[in-house]
């Protein structure tokens, strides 16, 4: 019974400490513009994302499922769009997150 009450507490210890370090004002990071324009910053990259995103499954969609968009020039197209997917999914919030937020 001791030893539970052991692990039970050094757990407790461990999730204390770990939330104080994620918590820690000092270890923040600042956001760098007032909340208007953070809004604005915000409220653009979504529209980016959400629009490109579509585009860009609908373009790859259009090239796959119709048998007479398969072409050379339209598999091109297709993989111009992936790539610019693949850009919009793992470099946009990448990029705004880095111009909101202070480098400390």
């Amino acid at each position: 019974m001791s030893s539970e009450v052991n692990i039970s507490q050094d757990i407790h210890v461990l999730l204390n400490d770990t939330l104080n370090i994620l918590l820690n004002v000092n270890t923040l990071r600042y956001i760098r513009h007032t909340d208007l324009v953070t809004t604005i910053f915000v409220m653009a990259y979504i529209v980016v994302f959400i629009l490109g995103t579509i585009g860009n499954v609908f373009v790859i969609g259009v090239v796959l499922r119709m048998k007479r968009m398969r072409s050379v020039t339209n598999y091109y197209l297709a993989n111009l769009a992936l790539a610019d997917l693949l850009v919009i999914i793992f470099c946009i919030p990448a990029t705004l997150v880095g111009n909101l937020f202070e480098r400390k």
